[in-house]
């Protein structure tokens, strides 16, 4: 696995990288889904929200780590308008994760602040909390408004941008013959120039 971009395709970290966050996200939303249509008991309610909130942090880390790759080795030469599509999805994945820890500010703070990491480990987050409320800001209206962010971006947003990000990989490649997938796989699909 090499650690720089070639001209035509993303590094063997850039594509792990990817496709985590891929998985990530997608089990973002199967645990949501979960929870809240299919979790028969308070118990499932909470253990999915608690894989939600550990897949969200998780995501926040992930894409720090996409991000410094990604300035530490720069993509592969691309037009504006993939540029551009890129850093809106980072922006808006970004912004849902952090809203959604947001929307949590409150609870946090009056219930403990702690989150079950996937099952295993306690993260508390009432300095967190309290350092928000030590700043003037009242909690209640940070986490209303934070979880109206992160309900639009979730359930509107990202699945439009995700959704327009895969058609318009779909169609360079198998359309306009760009071989757009290749550069994001680890086998390439097809040997065509």
């Amino acid at each position: 696995m090499t650690n720089k971009n070639q001209s035509d395709r993303y590094n063997g970290i850039a594509i792990v990288l990817h496709w985590l966050t891929v998985l990530v996200i997608a089990t973002i939303y199967l645990t949501i889904y979960w929870r809240n249509h299919l979790a028969s008991s308070d118990l499932q309610a909470w253990v999915g929200i608690q894989m939600h909130m550990s897949l969200g942090l998780s995501l926040i880390v992930l894409l720090t780590l996409r991000i410094v790759w990604r300035c530490s080795c720069p993509a592969v030469k691309t037009n504006r308008w993939a540029n551009a599509a890129h850093v809106l999805l980072y922006i808006f994945v970004f912004l849902s994760a952090l809203s959604g820890g947001l929307s949590l500010a409150e609870y946090l703070l009056q219930y403990g602040g702690k989150i079950t990491f996937f099952l295993v480990y306690e993260i508390n987050f009432s300095q967190v909390s309290k350092s928000l409320q030590l700043n003037a800001l009242q909690l209640d209206i940070v986490s209303s408004k934070s979880e109206t962010a992160h309900l639009w971006l979730g359930r509107w947003l990202l699945p439009s941008l995700i959704a327009l990000h895969s058609l318009a990989a779909l169609s360079h490649h198998f359309v306009f013959k760009h071989n757009t997938l290749n550069r994001m796989l680890f086998r390439p699909l097809t040997n065509r120039k």
